[in-house]
Parts: C-alpha cells; sequence; structure tokens
C-alpha cells in the first residue's frame, strides 16, 4: 500500500489511482497529524461510522471513475502534493519579534522548499503555518514528536494540527460551514477558522461563511479579521440582521460603544426581536452616554 501511494504521488499525472478506504472500528476522532505519511499523502474514503454508508459508496465509485462528485455534497479527490500545517505557540507580544527569527531558522531546517505565514495572534500565543511537501512534512512530523520543535523554537509548543482547507477532500461550501461550525462549538478554533476560509474561497457570496468566520475570529479574540469578515458578510447581505448584531456585540464588549450603539439599531431595525440585541445596546447606550439614542431605538 505505501509503495503503491508513493507511485501515486510521485507520478502525478492522474493516470495511477490509489483510495484507501477506513473501514468500522477504527476511532473517530482521529487527528492527521497522527495518521502515518503514506495516508496524510492520499485522499481517501471513510466508511467508519458504516459500511453501508451510501454517500462514502458514491464517493468511492467517483474515485475509481476519477470524476468530480456533484456539488450537492461534493468532496472532489484532491491532490495532496503539500499540505499546510498550522502551529499554535505560546508567546507574548514582546517576543514576537523573536519568535519570528526562531521561526524562520525553523523553516530553513525543515525543508528549503516550505514557506510560513503568521496566521493570527491571540493573548500569549501565536499561530503559525507551515505549507510543505510530503517529504517536508515527515521530517517536521519526526521534530514535533521528539519535542525537537520546542527545541528549535526556544518557545513552547501548545497544539498542532493540518489546516481544514488542506484536507483530503474538497467540500462543498455548506458541509465546510458547518464543519466550521462544530469545529468552533469544541474549541477548535484554528481548524473552524481553516473551514470557514475555505467555504469563502468556494463561495465568495456565501454569507453564513463570512458570519461564522467572524465569530470564530472574534472567540480566538483576532478582532480586526472578525470585524473585516463581518463587514464582508454585510456587503454580502444588507438586509440580515446576524452579522450587524454580531459586530455590535464585538464592538460592545470592546468598550467601542458608538460603533455598538450604530450596529446593535441596525440589527433591530431588520430584526425586532432578535434575541439580546435590546439588551447589549441598552448597555452600550448607557456606558456610551447615548441615553437619547436608546429611548429613539427601543420607543
Amino acid at each position: 500500500m505505501r509503495g503503491a501511494i508513493q507511485r501515486q504521488i510521485s507520478l502525478r499525472d492522474g493516470g495511477f489511482r490509489v483510495i484507501p478506504v477506513l473501514l468500522p472500528g477504527l476511532p473517530q476522532d482521529m487527528s492527521r497529524i497522527q495518521l502515518p505519511t503514506f495516508l496524510v499523502a492520499s485522499a481517501w474514503v471513510d466508511f467508519r461510522k458504516d459500511i453501508n454508508d451510501s454517500e462514502a459508496l458514491r464517493r468511492l465509485i467517483c474515485g475509481i471513475r476519477n470524476i468530480r462528485p456533484e456539488p450537492n455534497e461534493s468532496r472532489a479527490i484532491a491532490s495532496n502534493s503539500r499540505l499546510e500545517v498550522l502551529i499554535r505557540i505560546k508567546c507574548n507580544p514582546d517576543k514576537f519579534q523573536e519568535l519570528t527569527h526562531a521561526a524562520e531558522r525553523f523553516l530553513r531546517e525543515v525543508s528549503g522548499d516550505s514557506t510560513l505565514t503568521v496566521k493570527f495572534t491571540r493573548p500569549g500565543s501565536v499561530i503559525i503555518g507551515v505549507e510543505c511537501s510530503i517529504s517536508a512534512f515527515e521530517h517536521l512530523r519526526t521534530l514535533i514528536t521528539t519535542g525537537q520543535l520546542a527545541t528549535l523554537l526556544g518557545f513552547k509548543i501548545l497544539d498542532i494540527s493540518i489546516a481544514e482547507e488542506q484536507q483530503v477532500y474538497a467540500e462543498s461550501p455548506k458541509v465546510l460551514n458547518r464543519k466550521g461550525y462544530s469545529l468552533a462549538q469544541a474549541g477548535r478554533l484554528v481548524e473552524a477558522i481553516g473551514a470557514f476560509l475555505q467555504a469563502t474561497k468556494l463561495d465568495p457570496e456565501y454569507y453564513d461563511a463570512y458570519n461564522n468566520l467572524g465569530i470564530a475570529y472574534a472567540l480566538a479574540e483576532n478582532f480586526s479579521e472578525a470585524f473585516e469578515s463581518w463587514s464582508k458578510a454585510i456587503g454580502l447581505d444588507p438586509a440580515n440582521a446576524r452579522a450587524f448584531y454580531n459586530r455590535g456585540t464585538a464592538y460592545l464588549q470592546l468598550g467601542q460603544y458608538r460603533q455598538a450603539i450604530l450596529d446593535l439599531d441596525a440589527a433591530i431595525a431588520r430584526h425586532p426581536v432578535i434575541p439580546d440585541a435590546r439588551h447589549n445596546l441598552q448597555i452600550a447606550a448607557s456606558k456610551g452616554g447615548e441615553r437619547k439614542k436608546l429611548l429613539d431605538s427601543v420607543g
């Protein structure tokens, strides 16, 4: 199996396909970072929930025929010649420059063709993304499992995952949006943000994905990206109250009361019974000294 998949990767012309199948009995919560490299490098079909799973069978047939599944729940088998590994590192703001230099040294250690980007920061930690080849990924994982990565960087590694947009199946925007919601509910914000981002790439006019992306960024305390995502959602559907409400509530949380009042007022105008909007507006108006605005909007 390993040899066959390596042949598939080396040829890269689609003329030789290998499709591993995950069967019932394998753990449902397997992390890709823990899988053998030959599986990370390949697309698979997942029968873990039920050997009679009709959707999994459909995807397997599509893979054998080398055709893309229909977009209603599309999971097209994708090329996995490169992966993006997300690494969350403990780092205070005053150490960010030091971490950047350490990350550059780390990148040279992993592979010359790898690229590194800083995804986002939150109090006490930084997320960096390393895009690398499959062979470089194997070396990276060795550094991770042996503890050498933390030593090389000089910073504590908090957690590591493979970016959601690099999953073996390029899923439909709706599937990715639902997956991102579930990941956010589970506190897996890095993966949730990856899922929502991929949904917006596949459908640049997907209001729900931008709105949810804003929520995930806000939960990760990356408010600049959150506001940008909500503003994009509002631009796509100005009549929808949810992004106005979410952005207004975030402004309230940050003490930006004037902006909070404007957005919460806009949310109420579009959906008069949206939960908590009037309560949050009341707080913003009280703290911001906007009593008249409060009375005009609530009355």
